[in-house]
């Protein structure tokens, strides 16, 4: 799908997955700061926005009905349903910023990530977690976005998704945000 059809340059795919709280999302922020060759891809989301979240910026806020209608029209590189809302990330936007010549970051969930790593194999794959499930539910509850029952959720979906670490290209534990964001940025310059 993504063919060079110039000497111009191409950008990458950069896939940061991993359970809820594990600190993707602090981390492709902080790439997007210190490195300007990254662009974040903007997910389309049915889910309501939470406090501080802008609509283009953290998310494209839609409804059911829009979402749905963009799946009809096959407009989405994936989707997924993730706690009764819909996720997904438009080709269009992801062709926009690679024919650019930059590298796009998805901050997406394990299924995401695992369908866009099998159709573009030459994407580079992170699986962002903590030392442990103590530290990730500390993490989840210091955040303060959701509620007790929703972390329990959270916290039982990561078990599941720490067994399927090793489908990705690099296992990073994120103890400190500045050295695992230093760590990654060096990860993907070197990835051949």
């Amino acid at each position: 799908m993504f063919e060079k059809t110039t000497n111009k340059k191409i950008g990458k795919i950069i896939l940061f997955s991993g359970p809820s709280g594990a600190g993707k999302t602090t981390i492709a922020n902080k790439i997007l700061d210190l490195d300007k060759s990254f662009k974040k891809i903007v997910t389309c989301t049915t889910r309501a926005p939470r406090i501080g979240e802008i609509d283009g910026q953290d998310y494209h806020f839609l409804s059911k009905d829009q979402f749905l209608d963009l799946i009809k029209k096959d407009e989405f590189i994936e989707y997924a349903v993730v706690y009764d809302n819909y996720y997904g990330s438009l080709k269009k936007e992801v062709l926009d910023i690679i024919n650019s010549g930059k590298n796009v970051l998805f901050v997406v969930d394990i299924v995401g990530a695992l369908t866009i790593k099998k159709k573009f194999p030459e994407s580079i794959s992170f699986f962002i977690k903590t030392n442990d499930l103590v530290e990730l539910e500390n993490r989840l509850i210091k955040r303060g976005k959701d509620t007790p029952n929703i972390i329990k959720q959270r916290l039982t979906k990561a078990i599941d998704e720490l067994k399927v670490e090793n489908k990705f290209d690099y296992i990073i534990e994120n103890n400190f945000i500045a050295d695992t964001t230093k760590k990654i940025i060096t990860l993907i310059k070197n990835h051949n």
